[in-house]
């Protein structure tokens, strides 16, 4: 039976008498271009292995098999959700604290180097290079989405987003440490990708194809991307300050480096300092996860089979890039 919800493969339940369901992926034509398989499976033996994922029953050619989770996936909305009868946010901040304290090896990446700006630049390069039918409606909006102003924007960014230089002031320095830390990052924590059970509150992230090691500021903001879904209304569903400090809190809260961190500096208002120095540099991360899924929705749009308008969501998402400029980048 076909599954709905994946913008990257094609997946099947797959049942039989006596047997637990499997999930089988089926990867989309192209996606070895934008998606190292062999890293991929890689890493998900070693999350399968200590059970932070869905159990790795083996590859084939064009896919893979995996066990079948019996928790439902939440909805954008219902990510930003503390106070339901469920804290999903909470949950989800979590499980994401508990992944980036994991340490798996990630082939071609012995150092763990964060893979933001070689992916993001990558992914641009072949987005610069590709063609539509010139008669077509899609070469249109693809002359229009200005791929190279776009490159011009990541080297921007790519200037206004170094690791920082030594700060003097504790609560700063030790934000800014934290900020940029390399550590094993999902970079798609969309809501298809959570799994949740109401009644035991338990949690899960799944689809890890795009894991690497990355800046952990990077994977969270790219999570407060998605709280707009495909929509593309940023001013609606993007978390205001507000909403994104009270999931940072209670990320920090779970996470053991972030626990150890605020418990070392002097006082409360050292915290205070800490979260919104946290808050800050997340919030800017946010620009580079718009350019990152900006330039792959641009190589789906030319490749993928799946019946998704990956050109006009990579505008959405350009677009939402300058709309957190304004925000975010003063």
């Amino acid at each position: 039976k076909m599954v709905s919800g994946g913008i990257t493969n094609i997946l099947y339940k797959v049942t039989a008498d006596g047997a637990p369901p499997l999930l089988v992926r089926v990867y989309g034509d192209k996606t070895e271009m934008i998606i190292d398989r062999k890293k991929e499976t890689h890493l998900l033996k070693q999350l399968s292995d200590s059970e932070f994922s869905v159990p790795y029953h083996g590859s084939f050619a064009n896919g893979r098999i995996e066990g079948w989770t019996t928790l439902r996936s939440l909805n954008p909305e219902e990510m930003s959700i503390f106070d339901g009868p469920v804290d999903f946010a909470g949950l989800i901040a979590g499980q994401m604290a508990a992944m980036h304290a994991l340490t798996p090896d990630e082939p071609g990446n012995p150092d763990r180097e964060p893979q933001l700006w070689p992916v993001t630049q990558g992914w641009a390069e072949t987005a610069a290079t590709l063609r539509f039918d010139d008669s077509s409606a899609r070469a249109a909006l693809y002359a229009r989405v200005d791929i190279p102003h776009m490159i011009e924007e990541l080297h921007w960014l790519m200037r206004v987003l170094p690791i920082p230089a030594a700060e003097e002031s504790a609560p700063i320095a030790a934000a800014q440490k934290f900020a940029f830390a390399s550590v094993f990052c999902h970079n798609d924590v969309l809501s298809g990708n959570v799994m949740v059970d109401e009644v035991t509150g338990q949690c899960q992230l799944i689809d890890f194809e795009y894991g690497s090691y990355n800046f952990r500021a990077f994977d969270i903001a790219n999570h407060f991307c998605e709280y707009s879904g495909f929509d593309g209304d940023w001013g609606k569903w993007h978390p205001t300050n507000a909403q994104m400090l009270r999931f940072l809190r209670a990320y920090v809260r779970q996470s053991p480096e972030g626990a150890a961190v605020l418990e070392g500096l002097a006082d409360e208002a050292a915290r205070e300092m800490f979260m919104q120095e946290l808050l800050k540099w997340t919030a800017l991360f946010c620009l580079a996860s718009h350019l990152w899924w900006g330039f792959w929705c641009i190589i789906q749009a030319r490749y993928s089979p799946i019946d998704f308008d990956f050109l006009d969501y990579g505008r959405i998402r350009f677009v939402g890039y300058f709309y957190h400029k304004g925000l975010y980048a003063r």
